[in-house]
């Protein structure tokens, strides 16, 4: 079987408050099911890039996840040292070519709009259910938001907890929910 590469974002394996927000009872029933979606899609020769805020307290249920981890550092990822230890690459982002796609830049905050000259999508974190939105205008005054598609938010909230292949069906649609 060929190594594939997955991406996804805002684990925060660990995080009380925000298993709770989430809907779980407590951070252990998060963290298992996080980590049982992870293990359903991600083998031990796979690659997944996280694209920040990965594990709150501690890395030990690392220990339990298949494949290889890159971390796109995100705002709440303050143990590089820690990540090194463990053998995990730490970065500030990553471009690849997407074929079919083309050029993409993997964030754990969406860029600035004016950088798409560069890359033609942004995959990212941090917005957990939100989607970063632009308006379209049907005449002078009328606007409607719609979901920006040059933006792929991968916070498990939108990806049914698990990662997702880098491939052209990461764009095929923007939400799980």
């Amino acid at each position: 079987m060929n190594p594939k590469l997955y991406t996804v974002a805002d684990l925060h394996i660990g995080h009380a408050n925000i298993a709770k927000k989430r809907g779980f009872s407590d951070v252990e029933s998060h963290d298992d099911h996080i980590i049982e979606r992870w293990n359903s899609v991600v083998n031990d020769q796979d690659t997944v890039w996280v694209l920040g805020d990965a594990w709150w307290l501690g890395t030990e249920s690392l220990r339990r996840m298949n494949g290889k981890v890159l971390l796109i550092a995100g705002n709440h990822d303050h143990k590089h040292r820690e990540y090194a230890k463990l053998g995990i690459k730490v970065r500030s982002m990553r471009e690849v070519v997407i074929p079919g796609v083309g050029n993409c830049i993997f964030t754990h905050i969406p860029i600035h709009y004016c950088n798409f000259g560069r890359w033609v999508k942004n995959v990212h974190g941090h917005l957990h259910e939100d989607s970063v939105m632009t308006e379209t205008c049907s005449d002078a005054c009328n606007f409607t938001e719609v979901i920006d598609k040059r933006y792929r938010c991968v916070s498990v909230e939108q990806t049914d907890y698990k990662p997702l292949q880098v491939n052209m069906e990461l764009f095929s649609s923007h939400h799980v929910n």
